[in-house]
């Protein structure tokens, strides 16, 4: 690969990535259509919230409390 290309996505990776990720969703909304893909963008979204949880080493317990805590009035 060229210097200059090499520079290019080092100085604009950002605009790639999202150019990219604009792409994606365009191609899944005109394929599986606008509810889909919402529905797919959600469970991506709460897998990587999961998932982060898991790396930390968080017990199942502890991140069930955290979401449904309950508040002792």
């Amino acid at each position: 690969m060229d210097k200059g290309w090499q520079d290019f996505v080092a100085s604009h990776w950002g605009k790639i990535l999202g150019g990219f990720a604009g792409l994606l969703v365009a191609i899944l909304v005109a394929v599986v259509g606008f509810w889909l893909t919402v529905f797919i963008f959600i469970c991506v979204i709460v897998g990587i919230f999961l998932g982060s949880k898991l790396e930390k080493k968080e017990s199942f317990k502890h991140l069930w409390e955290s979401i449904w805590h309950s508040k002792d009035y």
